[in-house]
């Protein structure tokens, strides 16, 4: 598989912040008609023993990189937020239940959200 590729309506964040991460925690959020779009592409890693997640946001100018040993992540780049550090470690979480080996690749995310989300 070259690529994946998915899409999700956005979302406005109205009250909550990052404390909706907590369950015990409320927000309110409105959903939009823009979307928010993702690529990614799991290629062959370097380490057999790493996963090594790299997640781009062009709007953002930003790249963000993860390293994952046996289900845990290891190091982060920094800046990296609490809710996609909480993603990388479900991701993780869900592959190892599932007993897919992802140790010794390489996955690259690529994060676009229509312009519509920003204004």
């Amino acid at each position: 598989m070259e690529s994946v590729r998915a899409s999700a309506c956005s979302k406005v964040l109205v009250t909550g912040a990052y404390l909706i991460i907590d369950p015990k925690y409320r927000g309110l959020v409105l959903a939009t008609d823009a979307r928010f779009h993702a690529v990614s592409r799991l290629r062959q890693g370097a380490d057999p023993s790493l996963l090594e997640v790299r997640v781009t946001s062009r709007q953002f100018r930003q790249t963000l990189g993860f390293t994952v040993r046996q289900g845990e992540i290891v190091s982060t780049s920094e800046g990296a937020s609490p809710f996609l550090t909480k993603c990388i470690t479900y991701l993780a979480m869900v592959a190892r239940a599932r007993d897919v080996r992802l140790d010794g690749h390489s996955l690259e995310v690529d994060l676009v959200g229509d312009n519509a989300f920003y204004s």
